[in-house]
């Protein structure tokens, strides 16, 4: 008698923002900082892409009125917004979904990264400004 082996195979997925998107969002402002973060569950691999951006304006509020303004011009459909928080999804893709916030915590970056990036939006001050750390994800 032969025993018959059983392959059980797992398929796995990775769920990417669609890269129109992120060139989209890029091109809000100066980019000081970007980071891409790769987070596995189950048999998902999200991948997750966060910047820092300086949109020109040195008060935190009216520089994240410019990132929802901008995006709206260009289709996207904000979902929630507060005080210090921006949620907005995709126009062409509705599976994209953005979150604006202040950069108060660089946790989404790597630790080796923190020098570099107080470095990088120190050299891109000329006055007072406000950055906006953005984040990409692919719902679904």
């Amino acid at each position: 008698m032969s025993s018959l082996g059983c392959e059980v195979q797992l398929f796995h997925t990775r769920s990417e923002v669609d890269p129109a998107a992120v060139r989209e969002v890029s091109a809000l402002g100066v980019v000081v900082a970007r980071t891409t973060q790769e987070l596995s569950y189950e048999n998902t691999t999200m991948v997750i892409e966060t910047m820092i951006s300086d949109v020109g304006r040195s008060d935190f509020a009216e520089a994240l009125d410019v990132v929802r303004d901008r995006l709206r011009e260009r289709g996207w459909v904000v979902t929630d917004a507060g005080l210090n928080h921006l949620d907005m999804r995709s126009a062409e893709s509705a599976d994209v979904r953005l979150d604006a916030g202040f950069p108060s915590l660089l946790a989404s970056f790597p630790a080796e990264q923190h020098a570099e990036i107080a470095k990088a939006m120190k050299a891109t001050v000329t006055g007072a400004h406000a950055y906006v750390m953005v984040t990409l994800t692919r719902a679904g």
